[in-house]
């Protein structure tokens, strides 16, 4: 018989969709804002940078789930890269919203900001693509799958209302 996902592994599961979401709603939301209003950047180069980490990240996404399938850390095969994303996104958030006007002009000023973006998606892939197939090794049932993505769409929303 199999084991039943107990609430307080769906809870702590699911929590972890605030970060998930709030970190995409941002990124989704405002770089493009912040690229145009803040840092000055036309609207064609921000639309670039967006554009150009989100090809990254469908490549990244290709590489990490293969390298996620494949870890033998004894930590378990996902939650090394969890782990090292909860480190490593904060940063490259930081960095991607930092004004780098000063530091570099006129068409240059572009780089630092595709260069943080793409970074950034890899990290989001990094993250979200073992934590989704995290979920599916937690939940081995189709009930229990159910209750999981039922705690992580709630605090989803949770997750986008804060990001905004």
């Amino acid at each position: 018989m199999e084991q039943s996902l107990q609430t307080k592994n769906a809870l702590g599961y699911g929590v972890a969709s605030i970060a998930e979401s709030s970190m995409y709603q941002l990124v989704n939301g405002y770089l493009l804002l912040y690229l145009t209003s803040v840092v000055g950047v036309g609207a064609d180069k921000a639309g670039l940078v967006m554009s150009v980490g989100m090809v990254f990240e469908t490549m990244a996404g290709l590489i990490i789930g293969k390298l996620s399938d494949s870890c033998t850390s004894p930590k378990g095969r996902r939650r090394p890269f969890m782990i090292f994303c909860a480190i490593y996104v904060p940063i490259v958030l930081i960095l991607l919203f930092s004004n780098y006007s000063g530091i570099f002009g006129g068409g240059s000023l572009i780089f630092p900001y595709l260069f943080l973006n793409i970074l950034f998606w890899i990290g989001h892939s990094a993250m979200y693509i073992p934590y989704t197939a995290f979920g599916a090794e937690l939940a081995t049932g189709y009930d229990d799958r159910t209750r999981l993505r039922s705690m992580c769409s709630i605090f989803s929303v949770v997750g986008s209302f804060l990001g905004s």
